[in-house]
């Protein structure tokens, strides 16, 4: 609506709102008598009416005195009352979930989740729109094993050959009982997940190095140096555990997921390695020639006391030349050695010519310093240039990745769901058609005593386990 409409609409409710002209002409006629004597009272008396004053102004400064003394302790007190109220969660526990989606989750001492890191890009997928912030890692624990069942990672067909269904339980905790419960509560979890739902498969649990939480700690925090690194062994797992969720939390803030800085990195390298190689290049000349001009005077007395000995060979070498001129009678032999002579007379003559201009602090001397240090110059501002072309080369880089990334969580959404969708009817179809429990129960306990020394195997090369599973699915996570 324009200004104009607006002010019209204004104007009739403000006409429509109004009383009629007969009622404005009787206000307008009827006079008013005043009694002004309350006012003549409060002239007349003026010392009551300044002390009126005073105590009116004294009560306003105290009162705006009062509500910026409250304010200052509200200022004072409210990053205390925070503390108090919403106080820092401390993490005390690492607990690893492993299906081939690998997840690691960080807990606080009521086992709560802290921190949730998706380790490859399965996890990525699996998790995308969950969010188990502040969950017991029982619930956490439920949901993924559910959501890895919904999207496929585990089959329901008995496979009589192979292992296919399995997940690798760690934890890592500054209390060992504490640690060795929660990874035996979660263990019986998911294996009456498995009966429950009449799947066969293992549950398998180790307890995670000090060594691969230092690892991590290091992998995350890139500004640890190799002394820091070193010394980390010797720190406790709580410390560790706390170095663990400010460094992610940094990086966190900077990128969604590890998809976001997989595209950094994919984006990044081969400007940054570019940019590395024309630097390292041009400081090296730089670094030569501000070498050369530290050394300049010492160096060029060098090459003078060179250019003396060069002259004083060819002036010995001229003399016998000419020595041996005076024997010659051939006169083809005598023109080749003639020849011979001038020529080095040329060289000598250039030499000595050298030779006079060399003084230092001379022309020659001034000049070809003056030439280092443009060179020298020339090099800084190439690495200005260097700099600056690759800050633009970054944010060029950075834009595109920006572009990308857009689409990039609808993209996981979309793909948890094609997986979600593409097992829910398998699923559903064998939850329907679930046998006798007892029957199931029996044949599942058989099964597990006859694959007792493959499991152990399986634990044993876990890694390898995975890597194989990622090659047979290598198609299961494709963008």
């Amino acid at each position: 609506m324009k200004r104009k409409n607006i002010l019209n609409k204004l104007r009739l409710e403000f006409e429509d709102n109004m009383p009629d002209n007969k009622v404005l002409e009787d206000v307008k006629n009827t006079k008013v008598t005043k009694d002004l004597a309350p006012v003549y009272d409060a002239i007349n008396d003026n010392g009551a009416m300044t002390i009126k004053v005073k105590q009116n102004v004294m009560f306003i400064s105290g009162i705006m005195f009062l509500t910026m003394l409250l304010f200052t302790v509200l200022l004072v007190c409210l990053p205390i009352l925070n503390a108090v109220l919403y106080p820092e969660k401390v993490i005390v526990t690492k607990f690893g979930i492993e299906i081939n989606p690998s997840i690691e989750l960080m807990l606080d001492e009521d086992d709560n989740v802290v921190l949730c890191l998706a380790k490859n890009r399965h996890a990525e997928v699996l998790i995308s729109g969950e969010n188990f912030i502040g969950q017991h890692i029982s619930a956490v624990a439920k949901r993924i094993i559910t959501l890895a069942t919904q999207a496929g990672y585990f089959t329901t067909v008995n496979d009589e050959v192979d292992v296919t269904n399995a997940v690798m339980l760690s934890a890592i905790s500054e209390d060992e009982t504490k640690q060795r419960n929660l990874l035996q509560n979660i263990k019986n979890q998911v294996k009456n997940f498995y009966i429950n739902n009449q799947i066969y498969g293992v549950v398998l649990t180790e307890f995670a190095s000090k060594q691969e939480l230092v690892d991590l700690v290091c992998a995350l925090d890139y500004n640890i140096s190799a002394e820091e690194k070193e010394g980390l062994i010797n720190e406790s797992v709580k410390s560790l555990n706390n170095r663990l969720n400010k460094s992610y939390t940094t990086l966190k803030r900077r990128f969604k997921s590890d998809f976001d800085l997989e595209e950094l990195i994919k984006h990044i390298n081969p400007v940054s390695q570019q940019f590395q190689e024309n630097k390292a290049k041009t400081q090296q000349k730089l670094n030569d020639s501000q070498h050369k001009l530290n050394n300049f005077e010492s160096d060029w007395l060098a090459e003078t006391a060179l250019c003396q000995e060069k002259i004083e060979l060819w002036e010995l070498e001229l003399n016998q030349l000419k020595q041996l001129l005076l024997g010659i009678v051939g006169e083809a032999e005598k023109a080749e050695l003639e020849e011979e002579i001038h020529t080095k007379q040329i060289f000598l003559n250039s030499e000595q010519e050298e030779l006079k201009n060399r003084a230092v602090n001379g022309a020659m001397f001034n000049a070809s310093k003056h030439s280092l240090a443009n060179q020298i110059e020339t090099y800084k501002q190439d690495l200005k240039g260097f700099n600056q072309q690759y800050k633009d080369q970054l944010e060029k880089q950075l834009s595109i990745m920006k572009n990308d990334l857009t689409n990039l969580n609808t993209l996981m959404q979309k793909r948890k769901e094609e997986l979600i969708n593409s097992g829910e009817g398998t699923l559903q179809q064998h939850l329907s058609s679930l046998g006798d429990y007892n029957v199931f129960y029996n044949d599942y306990s058989n099964w597990l005593n006859n694959r007792a020394e493959q499991l152990e195997n399986i634990r044993i090369n876990w890694d390898q386990y995975k890597t194989n599973w990622e090659v047979s699915y290598s198609n299961f996570v494709k963008f």
